[in-house]
């Protein structure tokens, strides 16, 4: 509780956590501030290596996944991979001017609405009407909050999310399947992922990973 509480007033960028505390589980933590910090860096700390931890922390986005007794090298390279990776999704968010420009306040429920879509882009139920619902108010007042804030509509600043987290995800891997990365990004059709994919960036997932190959 103490760990959330200075979570949401200093906004870490990076946080390592441990899954067993008293009162609430690092997992759960991490649940409750994905909204609050999408763009930080998780790294868990546990003495437990059943795959339903591992799961569920794959499930909340988890960076690393570290087990005690902690390797002093392992964990030092885990955060400097997570400095690299933040900054990194930093530069290509403030890119296409989807990080908020104002100083964040919990209370404004646009920049609220931001950060969820910001962690929940995977989520292919994701509305604005459930936005609303969750954030108690109405969708044409949300609607245009995002409007202001981003110059892009709800459904317009959640596609530019996905595509940039697409492009992340080709660029890191050669053989992450294109089904696989339509799934991570909130598409359950490929077919439909390929098309906005195109429309996005003028080229088709293959034909842009095949341009990054030859470049390098």
């Amino acid at each position: 509780l103490q760990a959330l509480e200075l979570a949401e007033r200093f906004r870490p960028e990076i946080l390592v956590v441990d899954i067993n505390m008293p009162q609430m589980d690092g997992l759960t933590l991490v649940e409750k501030l994905s909204a609050l910090l999408p763009q930080s860096k998780c790294i868990i700390l546990s003495g437990y290596s059943q795959f339903d931890y591992a799961q569920r922390a794959l499930k909340l986005h988890v960076f690393d996944y570290l087990l005690k007794p902690i390797n002093r090298s392992a964990l030092y390279h885990s955060l400097k991979n997570a400095i690299d990776s933040y900054r990194e999704r930093s530069l290509e968010l403030g890119r296409l001017n989807l990080l908020p420009t104002a100083d964040p306040e919990p209370e404004d429920l646009t920049e609220r609405a931001l950060a969820m879509i910001q962690s929940q882009y995977s989520d292919c139920e994701l509305s604005l009407a459930q936005l609303a619902e969750t954030l108690h108010t109405s969708v044409s007042a949300l609607s245009r909050g995002i409007k202001q804030r981003t110059g892009k509509t709800f459904s317009d600043y959640l596609t530019a999310v996905r595509m940039e987290q697409a492009l992340l995800y080709l660029a890191s891997s050669d053989t992450v399947l294109i089904y696989d990365i339509a799934n991570r990004i909130g598409y359950s059709s490929q077919h439909y992922f390929c098309r906005i994919f195109k429309e996005y960036t003028g080229m088709t997932p293959s034909e842009y990973r095949r341009k990054l190959n030859e470049s390098r």
